[in-house]
């Protein structure tokens, strides 16, 4: 637990560690644990690493192998997502129900670099309408640049498909779009928002949406690569200097998560 209350991190990546020119990709599910122990994190949201996975449709069920191992070994905190892109067709849907089976309890999207497609794009509606079948959220990579899946793009998804879960991961990434999504995404309850990969702006990410949309806000380390410390260090200065709702705090870290994910 962090400050008395439920503690889930809704965006880190497991995968066996490779040394690469980006250094150190991926994280055995032990260091993961070491490092939830040392933050009271009670649960950690976990898929695989976009550059360890490959894109042929085998090599993305090696990488959710990987998860599943992880999640059965430690059940009681880890939950597993399944990678996957549409753009495998009824290979796609295939990979997602024997995930399920297995114990994944919702999908993970990079639209840029799993198959370059457009979120909002008709190639979405078979796995959309899987997603709705087996009531799994979608967690979805976001960046203002994009073409694919900028959050214009994800919000019109969400909207289009208002009885499925869509976590829209980022905020876009981009210091000056970030101040505009909580806008975005107000009004749209089946989306919601990760605190993964934000830019250091501690009052617009934290403190502001902990009073105006509380109860689509999610926190995410995007762990390894970054540190889950550096988000509590910016989550500690937007409750120092700029205040947040009690409230909204205790949602952000686990009561959202909690409910998105049956806990």
């Amino acid at each position: 637990m962090l400050d008395g209350h439920l503690f889930v991190d809704i965006h880190c990546h497991l995968a066996e560690p490779k040394q690469g020119i980006y250094g150190r990709l991926g994280q055995t599910p032990e260091e993961l644990l070491e490092r939830m122990d040392e933050n009271g994190v009670d649960y950690t949201v976990v898929f695989s690493m976009v550059n360890n996975a490959g894109l042929a449709p085998d090599e993305i069920s090696r990488a959710n192998d990987y998860i599943l191992d992880a999640i059965h070994k430690y059940p009681n905190r880890l939950i597993g997502f399944c990678l996957t892109t549409p753009r495998h067709g009824e290979a796609c849907l295939q990979e997602i129900r024997r995930c399920v089976a297995a114990g994944m309890k919702g999908i993970k999207l990079h639209p840029h670099l799993l198959g370059y497609y457009p979120v909002d794009g008709e190639v979405m509606d078979p796995m959309m309408q899987l997603a709705e079948e087996l009531k799994l959220p979608v967690l979805i990579h976001s960046d203002i640049n994009s073409k694919r899946c900028n959050p214009y793009q994800v919000a019109r998804l969400a909207q289009r498909y208002p009885n499925v879960n869509v976590i829209m991961a980022h905020w876009g990434m981009d210091s000056d779009f970030v101040h505009f999504v909580p806008e975005l995404v107000k009004g749209i309850p089946n989306l919601y928002l990760d605190t993964s990969c934000t830019p250091n702006l501690p009052e617009v990410i934290f403190s502001r949406p902990s009073y105006t949309i509380p109860d689509q806000l999610l926190f995410g380390s995007d762990g390894p690569t970054l540190s889950i410390e550096v988000e509590i260090c910016k989550l500690r200065i937007a409750e120092k200097r700029y205040g947040m709702d009690p409230e909204g705090k205790r949602k952000l870290l686990g009561a959202n998560a909690a409910k998105l994910l049956g806990l």
